[in-house]
């Protein structure tokens, strides 16, 4: 029984640290940039499960990009775009929604 815990905590760990895509790379919503000048986006898919792994997503002309009333959400993975592209409103907050307004 411990060691089953144990085995479950670690993946757990595991599936935080790796995040959704899987490949370590990072996404926008609302975008910044850092002091690099890269732009940095949230992926609204992520950042409504609290997937911490790949909330944050560069921006580059490779990144998976949606639109949705206007305004253009990027993604750390084409799984999470198509996630978001079935139902956008479900991991939008009430302040992305109103944002820019």
């Amino acid at each position: 029984m411990k060691i089953n815990f144990i085995i479950l905590f670690l993946l757990l760990l595991l599936f935080s640290i790796i995040g959704c895509a899987g490949t370590g790379s990072q996404t926008l919503t609302h975008k910044t940039q850092t002091q690099s000048g890269q732009q940095i986006a949230e992926d609204p898919v992520c950042a409504y499960f609290a997937d911490i792994g790949c909330i944050d997503v560069t921006v580059t002309e490779n990144t998976p990009q949606s639109t949705y009333e206007g305004k253009t959400y990027f993604f750390c993975s084409q799984r999470c775009k198509t996630d978001f592209d079935k139902k956008p409103s479900k991991y939008l907050t009430k302040r992305q929604l109103t944002e820019g307004e």
